[in-house]
């Protein structure tokens, strides 16, 4: 009776952990900095149905800083013993380009004004960026301050991502970075 009801809390909890994988998740971002600076990331997992998870929030306090410093020292440690092969960066720019397409923008909307402080530069980046705002679907009002350095604005973004798609790009990753061949 006992490993019955063992083995039916197994398969429940493998089907639970095979919803989440296949099912979208969906992830809403909220950034801003005017008149406040403010971050929050909320995850909504089986494809949206369950209640809202906030992942982020920046207005939560922060862990005290003696941990964090100490953990920041041990990565620093261990980082130095790991050597990337040559084609690092280019395999880094594909698995972005990977993960980036398996993920679906349902809502993008900026209201920003950004400066570089150089009137020159400045419209140069816009023109640069120019590209993007039109080619992301979303509602993009990005305006040039071309007086003063500056970034202000609002962001708010909403997609969805389904997290079995995401394997095989780091897994491809994996296989061209640390694979038998490299």
């Amino acid at each position: 009776m006992v490993v019955q009801l063992l083995l039916w809390l197994i398969a429940g909890f493998l089907a639970l952990v095979t919803l989440f994988m296949i099912l979208p998740v969906r992830v809403a971002m909220s950034l801003q900095n005017d008149p406040a600076n403010r971050a929050t990331v909320l995850v909504r997992p089986f494809g949206g149905v369950s209640p809202q998870i906030a992942v982020y929030d920046s207005s939560r306090k922060s862990k005290p800083k003696a941990a964090v410093t100490r953990k920041r020292a041990q990565r620093k440690k261990s980082a130095g013993k790991m050597r990337a092969p040559g084609n690092f960066v280019t395999e880094v720019v594909v698995l972005v380009r990977r993960v980036l397409c398996a993920i679906h923008i349902e809502v993008l909307r900026v209201d920003a004004d950004f400066g570089l402080g150089d009137p020159a530069d400045t419209g140069q980046l816009f023109g640069q960026i120019c590209p993007l705002i039109y080619a992301s679907g979303g509602h993009v009002n990005l305006r040039p301050d071309f007086g003063e350095p500056c970034l202000r604005g609002n962001i708010i973004a909403q997609f969805r991502v389904i997290p079995v798609a995401l394997i095989w790009p780091f897994i491809g990753f994996g296989w061209q970075v640390f694979g038998p061949f490299r």
